[in-house]
C-alpha cells in the first residue's frame, strides 16, 4: 500500500489504481478530512496524519492557526482563563475568584472583592463596603465599614483627647495629612496605598503628616485621590512617571504590539504573516492577519499592503509568513501562479496529471498516456481505455475516441487507433464495438 504525503512516486507507465489503494497522510499542522488537508485551526494543534484536531488544555490558548505541536497551546498570562474556543485568553471577571485549570470562577462572599484579572478574593479595600462580593462602596466621612465590611454604618463616637475635640484617625489610602487636621487627598499624578499611623507613639496628638503620596510609575496613570496607580491597558504604554490619566498612555506605536497592562514600552515585535498597525495588543490579532494569497516576513509590518504576492508554485492562507508558517507548496495535481490563496489553487487541465508539487503553470502538468485518460486535477492517471475505443496522449475521457465501424477492440488500455482490429468475416463491428456481432444467418 503507497501513502501520499503531498508528493506522490506514480510513473507515467504505472498500471496501479491509485484511487482504490492510496492513503494522504497529513503534515504536521494539518489534519485529514473528506479526502483533504485542511489547515488546523486557531485553539488547536494537529499532530498531523490523520488525526483529528486536537484541543488546547485548560489554562492555555492557541491563536494561531496550522500548528502541529502541543507547545503551541501557549499559558494564559496571570489572572486570565482561557477562552471556551482556546482561541485566546479573558480576564477574570470582578467579583470572581479564578481557577485557570479548570476554568471555573465563583463568585467573591459579601465582604470581599476581586478587582478584574486577579484570581483570588480579597478583603474589602479600607474604607469601604462589599455588599455583594462584586462592588466596592467607598464609605462618606461620616461612616465606616461594618465589621464584616457589607454596609457603611455611622461611626461611633471616641473618646477624645485632652488636646483635641475629635477621635485621631489614621491617615486615609489615597490622602495625605500635612497637619493633623486636613485631609486632602494626593495630587493628580501621585498615590498612597496603605493608611497612615494616627499617633505619635507617645502622646495623645495626631501626627501630622502622616503618609507621604508617591509619585506614580511609569507604565501607569494615577488621578487625585488615587490609593493605587492605575495600568495602562494593552496596547497602551507609558514611559514617563507622575502621569494623571488615561489620555496619558500612549498608542503602541505601528509594528510593535503591546500585549500587557501597566508598560512602560512596547514588549514585543509584529509576529510574522501578521500586521500591527497603532495600538495593537496583539503581535497576530487574527484580523491582522496577511490576506490570503499573500506572505508576510517581515517583523515590523503596520498594513496590510504590505503583505507580499504568494511566491509562484505554492498558495499562502492567512497569516502565512516566517518559520512557523511558511507558504505551503501548490498540492499534487495543481498548479499555483503567484499570490495563489486556498482554495484557488488551479487544478491541471483535463487530460493531464502531475504527481509533483509546486507546480507554477499549466505548462507543468504532464500530458495522460497513451491508454490511460485524466480528469481535471489528477494527480494519478484516472483510468484505463474502455474497451471498443483507444485513449491517445491527452484523453480525459474513457470513451473519447471509439474504434472506428468495421473495427474493433475487447482489451482496456488501447492507446492508438491501429490497437483496433479488424472486424471478422461473417459479424459486423460499428463504431466502439468492443465484440463482434455474428450477422444473423
Amino acid at each position: 500500500m503507497t501513502f501520499l504525503r503531498g508528493v506522490s512516486s506514480l510513473s507515467a507507465d504505472c498500471s496501479l489504481d491509485c484511487q482504490s489503494h492510496c492513503l494522504i497522510d497529513c503534515r504536521p499542522g494539518y489534519y485529514y478530512t473528506a479526502g483533504n488537508c485542511l489547515e488546523c485551526p486557531v485553539g488547536f494543534y494537529c499532530p498531523g496524519g490523520r488525526a483529528a484536531p486536537r484541543k488546547c488544555p485548560l489554562g492555555t490558548a492557541n491563536e494561531l492557526t496550522a500548528q502541529g505541536n502541543l507547545s503551541a497551546c501557549q499559558v494564559c498570562p496571570y489572572g486570565h482563563l482561557s477562552l471556551e474556543s482556546r482561541a485566546g485568553c479573558r480576564p477574570c471577571p470582578q467579583g470572581f475568584s479564578c481557577d485557570p485549570s479548570t476554568g471555573s470562577q465563583r463568585s467573591c462572599q459579601p465582604g470581599q472583592h476581586s478587582p478584574e484579572g486577579q484570581l483570588g478574593c480579597r478583603e474589602c479595600p479600607e474604607g469601604h463596603a462589599c455588599p455583594d462580593g462584586h462592588s466596592a462602596q467607598h464609605c462618606s466621612a461620616d461612616q465606616q465599614p461594618n465589621p464584616s465590611r457589607t454596609l457603611c454604618v455611622s461611626c461611633t463616637p471616641a473618646s477624645l483627647s485632652a488636646e483635641d475635640t475629635r477621635p485621631c484617625q489614621p491617615c486615609p489610602a489615597g490622602h495625605f495629612c500635612p497637619d493633623g487636621l486636613q485631609v486632602p487627598p494626593c495630587p493628580a499624578g501621585s498615590f498612597k496605598p496603605k493608611e497612615g499611623d494616627p499617633r505619635a507613639s507617645n502622646s495623645s496628638l495626631c501626627l501630622p503628616g502622616a503618609g507621604l503620596c508617591l509619585k506614580c510609575p511609569v507604565g501607569y496613570f494615577c488621578p487625585a485621590g488615587a490609593s493605587f496607580p492605575v495600568p495602562c491597558q494593552p496596547g497602551t504604554h507609558n514611559p514617563l512617571p507622575g502621569q494623571d490619566e488615561a489620555a496619558d498612555c500612549r498608542a503602541c506605536p505601528a509594528g510593535r504590539a503591546c500585549t500587557q497592562p501597566g508598560l512602560a514600552q512596547p514588549d514585543t515585535e509584529c509576529s510574522a504573516g501578521y500586521v500591527c498597525p497603532t495600538g495593537s495588543a496583539s503581535p497576530h490579532a487574527p484580523s491582522n492577519a496577511c490576506p490570503p494569497g499573500t506572505v508576510g516576513n517581515h517583523l515590523d509590518l503596520f498594513d496590510k499592503s504590505q503583505c507580499e504576492p504568494c511566491p509562484a508554485g505554492f498558495v499562502c492562507a492567512r497569516g502565512t509568513g516566517g518559520q512557523q508558517k511558511p507558504p505551503s507548496p501548490c498540492p499534487v495535481g495543481h498548479y499555483c501562479p503567484a499570490g495563489t490563496k486556498p482554495p484557488a489553487q488551479l487544478r491541471c487541465a483535463q487530460g493531464t496529471w502531475s504527481n509533483r508539487s509546486s507546480l507554477a503553470s499549466a505548462q507543468q502538468c504532464s500530458p495522460c498516456p497513451l491508454g490511460w485518460f485524466c480528469v481535471p486535477g489528477a494527480r494519478v492517471p484516472t483510468g484505463r481505455c474502455s474497451s471498443g475505443h483507444y485513449c491517445p496522449q491527452g484523453s480525459w475521457r474513457s470513451t473519447q475516441f471509439p474504434c472506428p465501424a468495421g473495427t474493433y477492440s475487447s482489451r482496456l488500455g488501447r492507446g492508438r487507433v491501429q490497437d483496433c482490429s479488424a472486424c471478422p468475416a461473417g459479424a459486423f463491428c460499428p463504431s466502439g464495438t468492443s465484440k463482434p456481432v455474428l450477422c444473423p444467418l
